[in-house]
C-alpha cells in the first residue's frame, strides 16, 4: 500500500512518493508509480527483483527504481517489471545548407565500330544489352554483335553517372556504319539483302563453309537493296559477301535450312 504497515485497509491511502504522478501500475503484490521527474518508484513484494531495487528485499514505502535513465513508460506483470526509456527529442538548426554533388555529363563518341567517352572518371564500365562486358573497362570499347551499348563512369566524388545508349543495327546510317542485313535468315536460299550505311552494292559472292565460291553476280544499279533468288544451295551455313561501289567489302553469314 506504500506505506510502512503491512495491515490492509478498506479505504484509500495516501503513499508519498515525493512529486506528482503521471502514471501507476500493479503487478500481483507489486505497485509502481511514474514521477514527473521521470523517475519511477516502486513498492511491495519483491522476491524476483520485480521492484528494480538490484536486490529481492520487499519494500514498503516507495522507492525510486535503481536506473540511469528517465522513465517514458513502463508496465509491470506478476513478478516483472519492464520499461522503455525516454529519449530526448531534438531537431536541427535552421539554416542548413545542402551541397549535392553533381555527374558531370558523359557523353559517347561513334567512330565507325569504336565507341568511346572522353569523361574524366576513375573507373569505366561498358555494358552490353544491360550486361557488363567483361574486361571492358577503359575509356572505349569496340562493337562486336548487335545490340544496345552504354558505359558507366564512376568521378573521383564516388558519383556515377552513364552515357546515353548506342543501338548498333539500328540506324547505322546516322554513325556512317555499314551494315549488311540478310532476311530471312535462316531460310531456304532466297533472301533480301540491305545495306546500311550510305553504300552501294556493286556485286556479291556466296562462300561455302570450305571457302569456295557457290556462286557469284553483279547488282543491277548499284542499289544497296537486292534480292538472292532461284540458286540450288544444300543446308548448311554460308557467307555472302558483298563488294561495294567504293571498294568496302561487307560479309555476313547466313544459314540455309531443308
Amino acid at each position: 500500500m506504500g506505506i510502512t504497515s503491512v495491515s490492509g485497509s478498506v479505504y484509500p491511502v495516501y503513499s508519498d512518493v515525493s512529486g506528482g504522478v503521471v502514471n501507476v501500475k500493479a503487478g500481483k503484490y507489486s505497485s509502481y508509480a511514474l514521477r514527473v521527474d521521470s523517475n519511477l518508484v516502486s513498492w511491495g513484494q519483491n522476491q524476483a527483483g520485480q521492484l528494480g531495487h538490484s536486490g529481492t528485499t520487499n519494500v514498503f514505502t516507495p522507492k525510486v527504481v535503481d536506473q540511469t535513465f528517465g522513465i517514458g513508460s513502463f508496465d509491470a506483470g506478476d513478478r516483472h517489471l519492464a520499461v522503455i526509456p525516454e529519449y530526448e527529442q531534438s531537431c536541427s538548426p535552421s539554416g542548413i545548407t545542402l551541397t549535392m554533388d553533381t555527374v558531370p555529363d558523359i557523353i559517347l563518341n561513334v567512330n565507325g565500330l569504336v565507341l568511346s567517352t572522353t569523361a574524366t572518371g576513375v573507373s569505366y564500365q561498358w555494358y552490353y544489352n544491360g550486361s557488363a562486358i567483361p574486361g571492358a573497362t577503359g575509356t572505349s570499347v569496340t562493337v562486336a554483335a548487335w545490340g544496345t551499348y552504354y558505359v558507366v563512369v564512376t568521378f573521383a566524388n564516388g558519383c556515377s553517372g552513364f552515357s546515353e545508349e548506342f543501338e548498333y543495327g539500328v540506324g547505322m546510317d546516322e554513325y556512317g556504319i555499314s551494315q549488311l542485313v540478310l532476311y530471312p535468315n535462316p531460310g531456304r536460299g532466297e533472301f533480301t539483302v540491305m545495306i546500311s550505311g550510305n553504300k552501294e552494292a556493286a556485286e556479291w559472292r556466296i562462300i561455302n563453309a570450305l571457302g569456295q565460291t557457290v556462286t557469284a553476280s553483279a547488282v543491277e544499279d548499284n542499289s544497296s537493296l537486292f534480292e538472292v533468288r532461284g540458286i540450288q544451295m544444300a543446308p548448311g551455313v554460308y557467307s555472302i559477301q558483298v563488294i561495294c561501289r567504293d571498294g568496302a567489302v561487307l560479309t555476313a553469314k547466313f544459314t540455309v535450312t531443308e
